[in-house]
């Protein structure tokens, strides 16, 4: 997650939904974050559904853009046609090395994200791709939605010893004023599928309700649900990981930073709410409360895996695990 604290010590949260297929990997990567590069997505989900069709899957890609020098996914243009990429490669070790080609998303709706609560009427600085007039009020989110399919199952080549797939998206770079580390390192996000335990019956992925951002305040106790819903009906678990620059290349921290201390905090790390920082194992919940950054801007990074689980012959299995990263 990318996080801001801005000079009032005001920390604007941004959560990244991602949804894998079969084998989920939830990477959510929050951010706080009040400005952006012009070269950098401040946050991405990705989701998956059944189709009809066995093996093929509806994937949706989720972009949030900084409306204040946030990178340019899609000409700006109001109602022009905009797509981005997805490639396929092995998630196995018998095929991790493996390039199963890509397949194309097309936008289907960009609309704003409110951020401030407080300000529900604030006209922000968004345009939606020239679609309305923007307003001076900042920070402004906009949300690019895209869906296309993708073909894992029997029909598509892909060896059947090869259960697990993954999905991935990268674009240069993430915010230069990230003060956790991974300043200017590549944003990344993937999810996988297991091909294997997904198709008979076929497993959709959990959706996560809540939009990634909101406002938060320094030294204000913070807590952020992402509204997780399965419609398999699936259990699932959470736990901070790092965030990613590329396939298994988490981005580098700076001391007292980590994977599972992203942002400042208040008290020993693992000292009860409201000190301390954590990502509760069973809801999902992220709770801690903003350390003073001494009225200076402040920008990290924060990432959450959630994984799927099913039983299956009696004993709990992964199923899916999905990254949410902003």
């Amino acid at each position: 997650m990318q996080t801001g604290v801005h000079n009032r010590q005001t920390i604007q949260t941004v959560l990244r939904r991602v949804s894998s297929i079969g084998l989920l990997a939830f990477l959510f990567l929050m951010g706080f974050s009040f400005h952006a590069n012009a070269s950098h997505v401040v946050g991405s989900d990705v989701t998956y559904k059944c189709t009809s069709t066995p093996g093929v899957f509806e994937v949706t890609l989720v972009l949030y853009r900084n409306c204040d020098g946030g990178a340019t996914l899609c000409a700006n243009t109001c109602g022009a046609a905009c797509t981005q990429t997805m490639n396929v490669n092995g998630a196995d070790p018998a095929c991790a090395s493996s390039s199963f080609g890509s397949f194309s998303l097309s936008l289907v709706d960009v609309r704003d994200v409110n951020v401030n609560p407080d300000c529900p009427n604030a006209k922000n600085t968004c345009t939606n791709m020239n679609c309305k007039t923007p307003g001076t009020y900042t920070p402004g989110i906009e949300r690019y939605e895209f869906k296309g399919f993708a073909n894992i199952g029997p029909t598509s080549g892909i060896p059947s010893n090869c259960c697990n797939v993954r999905f991935s998206w990268t674009l240069c770079c993430r915010n230069g004023q990230i003060g956790t580390g991974a300043a200017n390192q590549n944003f990344y996000v993937d999810a996988v599928i297991n091909r294997c335990l997904s198709v008979a019956p076929c497993n959709s992925s959990p959706t996560l309700e809540n939009d990634p951002f909101a406002v938060m305040c320094g030294g204000e106790n913070y807590v952020f649900n992402n509204g997780a819903i399965d419609p398999d009906l699936d259990s699932m678990s959470y736990a901070f990981t790092p965030a990613l620059q590329g396939f298994n290349g988490p981005v580098s921290y700076l001391p007292p930073f980590s994977a599972v201390t992203p942002m400042p905090w208040s008290g020993a790390a693992t000292a009860e709410f409201p000190g301390g920082i954590r990502c509760d194992p069973l809801t999902g919940d992220i709770s801690f409360t903003p350390g003073n950054t001494s009225g200076q801007n402040f920008y990290g990074v924060m990432a959450i895996e959630v994984k799927q689980w099913k039983t299956i012959g009696g004993v709990p299995t992964v199923i899916g695990v999905t990254r949410r990263d902003i």
